[in-house]
Parts: C-alpha cells; structure tokens; sequence
C-alpha cells in the first residue's frame, strides 16, 4: 500500500502513540527497527505478494480455523503498523465485492499463553502463534482478543473465575468456563439474555472471523 495511503488510517490509532507504518516491500533492517518479530521479517523477505506472504502466515492455524485461513488469503493488500502502545501489527486491507474497504488487524504472535489457558477445553496455540489477537482494526471486535486483555469473570462468592472471555463480537461474548470439570465454551449475548452453549468452539471461532460477507 502507499504510505499516504496508509497514514490516512493512523487517526484511530494515533492514542498508542509513535505510529508508524511499513510497506510489505520495507528492508529486513527497516522491519526489525519497527520491532517486527523475526519470523514475520523472514516470511516477508521471502514473499513476493501479499496473498503468498498470508498463505504461509497462516499455515499453524489452517487445521483448526480452515475458512479464516482461506479467505485470509484473499486480502488485497497488507502492511505493517508499529505503535509505542502495541507493538508491531499486520494490518489487511480487504476489498468486497461493491467495493467496500475493511482493515482488520492481527497482533504480534504470542509468546506464551497465559496459564489459565491450560484449563480451555482446546489448545488456542494454534491461533494465537499467528496472531495474538484478531479484530477489526477500528471497532476492536469482531474476533479474539489480545490474550492480555481476556476477562476473568467471577462470581461475587467465588475467588475462582469462572467465564473467561477470549473473543468478543460487539456486545456478544464468547469464552469458557473453567468453574466446570472439563471446561465448557459459552457464548454469551446480553442483548438477548442469552448464554448458549457452544459444543465446537473451533467452529464457532472460524465463524466469527472468516468474513463471510467476502462471498457476498
């Protein structure tokens, strides 16, 4: 993408202060300054396009997430926005069928998942080793969550948690419930009053990122 392009986007995020944005095309030294993670630096050193570059990208969490992964593909562009805040993050640029732009934004792989993690009822490395978090770039919705920022949620009788949100969708929720031996996943909308039970999480998950509305 163009720079002036990209920094046309940098208002809604200008609060994580010293943004910054590179091209796909930026060097291998322009990257690691940016605090780009290696392995990003090295997929994208040896990607000539976008689309190649998100293919590989996404190749851990193509078993667990198949939809996502595929129509993650068909991005029309991707750049790299560094914050002060936030670190380095891959912004896709998606283009719709009428011509409608969205950007979403996927973090820095994570590290290590947090330990209440082992208490889920599947393994979440597979998602979060590609990105720590995913949502829409300007409503910070839309997918899961910065694994920093799940919510514990416990009852006012309880020191243990008991729901713990990993993903958020608007005002619906989705997450589990460790209070239960095995953990359950829930998704929650308060809207409704409602709280269903979700028997695949995984399914549910690619639901709720594969940008469904690109077929349309």
């Amino acid at each position: 993408m163009d720079l002036s392009v990209l920094e046309s986007f940098s208002g809604a995020v200008d609060f994580e202060k010293d943004v910054r944005w590179l091209p796909l095309s930026a060097t291998k030294s322009e990257l690691a300054a940016a605090g780009v993670p290696a392995g990003w630096v090295e997929l994208m050193s040896r990607s000539v396009s976008a689309v190649e570059l998100i293919a590989q990208l996404w190749r851990p969490a193509r078993a667990v997430l198949p939809r996502t992964a595929d129509r993650f593909t068909r991005v029309h562009d991707v750049a790299v926005l560094s914050t002060r805040q936030r670190g380095a993050s891959l912004v896709y640029l998606f283009r719709s069928a009428d011509g409608t732009q969205t950007l979403w934004r996927g973090f820095a792989p994570a590290t290590a998942l947090p330990p209440i993690a082992a208490r889920f009822p599947i393994e979440l490395s597979a998602l979060y080793s590609v990105h720590d978090g995913l949502v829409n770039f300007y409503s910070y919705d839309g997918g899961p969550l910065p694994c920093a920022e799940w919510r514990a949620l416990t009852e006012s009788d309880a020191s243990d948690p008991s729901l713990v949100v990993i993903a958020q969708d608007g005002p619906r929720a989705f997450g589990f419930d460790v209070s239960q031996s095995p953990a359950r996943a829930y998704d929650v909308d308060p809207e409704e009053d409602d709280v269903t039970l979700v028997v695949d999480p995984w399914a549910f998950l690619d639901d709720m990122t594969a940008l469904e509305w690109l077929d349309e």
